[in-house]
C-alpha cells in the first residue's frame, strides 16, 4: 500500500482533478486569496497558475514524496511559490503569520481533520480568512445511506477519502464563522459530487463586558439604621443580620465583618442566629 499511495494513487487522483468541472471551483476560490497564503494539500499543483495579485506569497503544504508532482507544475510566474513537506495536522508555521488559507478537494483526506482545521485556525492572522472547495456528506437520505457504505473501501483506495464528511459543521466546530456558502451537486456519481465552496474567518469567542462589570465592580450596602456601610468586590451573596437581609459580595474577610457585628450587636441586646 506504501508503493500505490506514495506513486499510483496521485497519478490517479492527478487525473481526476483534471476534470474541467472543477475550474470554476479553482477560479472563485483562488481568485478570491489574498497575502500570504497557505494552500493545503497542493497535490499535483493544479491550483498554482490561478494565483494572482493581491497574493504575495504562496506556502505549498503536501506530505512528500506528492510534491514532486507539484514542483513541477505550471504557475503563475510573478507568485513566488515555496514547498512545505508536512502534514497539515501539524503545520510548521508560527501563529498569526497567514492571512488566507487555501483548501481544495482535502479535507476529505486528512486523517485527523479536526485537528488539522485547529492548526489552521492558529497560524491564520486576526480578520485572515479560510476558502474552501470540497466534496462531502449530501442532504438528500438515500445519498448519505450510499456514502456511508461506501465511505469504508472508497478511503482504503482513495487515500483516506471520506465520502460522507460534515464539511460546513466541521469549519464551524473548528472555530471559524462561515461568511459565504454554496452547495450542490456537480456532474457524476451522487455519493461522489456533492460540494461545498465559501469562505470563512476565525471566530473569536469574548467575554462579555457587562458579566466583566459585575464581578469587579464595587457594592455599597447601607445597613439601616445604623448607617453603617460596607465595601467589597468578587461573588455576589446574601448575608443575614438580625432584622436585616443585606445583599453584598463574598470575600474571606466576610468572616471578621461577622465577628465585629457579633461584638457590636451583642452590646444593643442583639444575638446572631
Amino acid at each position: 500500500m506504501g508503493f500505490y499511495n506514495d506513486f499510483i494513487l496521485p497519478r490517479i487522483l492527478d487525473l481526476a482533478m483534471r476534470n474541467k468541472v472543477l475550474m470554476p471551483f479553482r477560479e472563485r476560490v483562488i481568485g478570491a486569496a489574498e497575502g500570504r497564503v497557505l494552500e493545503i494539500g497542493v497535490g499535483s499543483g493544479r491550483n498554482l497558475p490561478f494565483y494572482r495579485s493581491p497574493v504575495r506569497e504562496v506556502l505549498a503544504l503536501e506530505p512528500a514524496p506528492r510534491l514532486t508532482m507539484a514542483r513541477n507544475a505550471p504557475r503563475a510566474s510573478s507568485i513566488p511559490v515555496s514547498f512545505l513537506e508536512a502534514s497539515a495536522e501539524a503545520i510548521p508555521l508560527d501563529e498569526h503569520s497567514i492571512d488566507t488559507v487555501v483548501t481544495t478537494w482535502t479535507l476529505c483526506s486528512i486523517p485527523q481533520a479536526a485537528a488539522a482545521l485547529a492548526d489552521l485556525r492558529r497560524v491564520l492572522r486576526p480578520g485572515g480568512k479560510l476558502l474552501f472547495a470540497e466534496h462531502g456528506r449530501a442532504p438528500d437520505e438515500g445519498v448519505r445511506w450510499w456514502q456511508d457504505r461506501l465511505t469504508p473501501v472508497w478511503r482504503r483506495r482513495g487515500g483516506g477519502c471520506h465520502l460522507n464528511r460534515p464539511i460546513r459543521s466541521m469549519i464551524e466546530g473548528a472555530g471559524f464563522r462561515i461568511e459565504r456558502i454554496e452547495t450542490g451537486y456537480i456532474p457524476g456519481p451522487k455519493p461522489m459530487s456533492f460540494m461545498y465552496e465559501g469562505s470563512a474567518r476565525r471566530q473569536y469567542h469574548r467575554r462579555n463586558p457587562d458579566s466583566r462589570r459585575r464581578r469587579t465592580r464595587t457594592t455599597w450596602i447601607t445597613l439601616t439604621p445604623m448607617g453603617i456601610r460596607i465595601n467589597m468586590r468578587v461573588k455576589r451573596t446574601n448575608i443575614q443580620l438580625p432584622g436585616w437581609q443585606a445583599e453584598c459580595t463574598y470575600m474571606p474577610a466576610i468572616a471578621i465583618i461577622e465577628r465585629w457585628w457579633r461584638i457590636f450587636a451583642a452590646g444593643f441586646g442583639y444575638a446572631l442566629h
